[in-house]
């Protein structure tokens, strides 16, 4: 399946995502919604001076291009903080083994970033895709949001991580990072912003992945030398250790390594996407 054919993707994913139904709508204060609810992530639309915004009043020449700078610099700067690690911490450092195993592998991911979001910028020129999430309300549509079938899909799976088979958690991570690195606007703060204002009862991968960390931590607590056991099973999938592994969770293991490589993934697109 050709995922950067516009076509599919709009027809499986991102006609769903057109209405924004998964957004909850920014409380309001003096008749101006809150900054960080309203401007998406990478802040595009959004700004401190008051005439880009449609306000009157204020004129570019009266405003400290100092001051100003300083203030995007360090909303963008904390936005992008939280963002990304709020990726990097989801599972807790007790249940992660590639610092053990000599190397983080967080700057590959970066590196991997950088090239697969600017190959799917390159893809993507000729779909005419906004700059900023624009929603586009049918009054005739229930409020209720539906993912659709191929994300619900994904998301299942993605949920189940655990107690699959390596195999196929590789390709549904494969799958879910590739879609994180379109540039749709919609697309990415649906799957990759969890700082933005989300319906309680919508799925995301941010979401999902928590709660898959949360089991998993009340399971290794059962598991004798659990660390131990998923450094050797990490050094198995590396190719650094080809010795027989006799381990009763080993498929576990081999999900939490993916759970720990996913992370730091979409950590770096997250990053690679609002730095760009």
């Amino acid at each position: 399946m050709n995922l950067s054919h516009e076509p599919i993707l709009r027809n499986l994913i991102l006609r769903n995502l057109d209405d924004r139904a998964y957004f909850v709508e920014p409380t309001m204060t003096n008749g101006e919604a809150s900054r960080n609810e309203t401007c998406g992530f990478p802040e595009r639309g959004c700004s401190d001076n008051p005439n880009e915004n449609g306000n009157e009043g204020v004129e570019n020449d009266k405003i400290d291009p100092a001051v100003k700078q300083s203030k995007d610099t360090f909303f963008d700067k904390q936005k992008i903080e939280k963002l990304v690690n709020g990726f990097l911490v989801l599972l807790p450092d007790h249940l992660k083994s590639s610092q053990l195993a000599g190397d983080s592998g967080y700057d590959t991911y970066l590196r991997d970033a950088h090239k697969q979001c600017a190959f799917k910028q390159t893809q993507t020129l000729e779909f005419n895709w906004p700059k900023s999430p624009i929603s586009k309300l049918d009054q005739n549509r229930p409020s209720a949001f539906f993912e659709g079938f191929f994300l619900r899909a994904m998301f299942k799976r993605l949920d189940g991580l655990l107690d699959q088979p390596y195999e196929i958690n590789l390709i549904v991570t494969a799958i879910i990072s590739t879609l994180c690195q379109f540039p749709h606007p919609q697309l990415h703060e649906f799957l990759l912003d969890h700082t933005l204002p989300i319906k309680e009862e919508c799925s995301t991968p941010f979401r999902i992945l928590k709660k898959v960390c949360g089991d998993l931590n009340s399971r290794a607590e059962k598991i004798a030398y659990f660390q131990q056991n998923l450094l050797n099973v990490r050094k198995r999938l590396m190719g650094i250790s080809n010795k027989d592994l006799n381990i009763s969770n080993e498929s576990l293991m081999e999900s939490v390594v993916i759970l720990e490589e996913f992370c730091k993934e979409l950590a770096a697109i997250a990053f690679v996407k609002a730095t760009k």
